[in-house]
């Protein structure tokens, strides 16, 4: 299961589809997601207030993104030799 963010771009998207009323299978076969993944994004939507009122521009959406899913690196393997290295 990965746990990558969608890009700003398939977020709003995915954002004017919810608000034009689109179901979520209807979105997720669209945009070629994961019927979760919508809904994961749908409550995030909801809690952010971004289904009704104005919808942020691109910069603001991405700033409120990486403030609720941060980017996190996968984790780093260390080799079981590294501690011989200097012999």
């Amino acid at each position: 299961m990965s746990k990558e963010r969608l890009n700003t771009m398939d977020i709003h998207a995915l954002i004017r589809r919810l608000r034009a009323g689109h179901s979520d299978r209807a979105i997720a076969q669209a945009l070629h997601l994961d019927r979760k993944t919508v809904n994961k994004y749908r409550d995030w939507a909801q809690a952010e207030q971004l289904l009704t009122g104005e919808l942020p521009d691109l910069a603001t959406l991405h700033a409120r993104l990486t403030a609720a899913f941060p980017e996190t690196p996968p984790p780093q393997n260390q080799s079981s030799l590294e501690p011989y290295r200097a012999e």
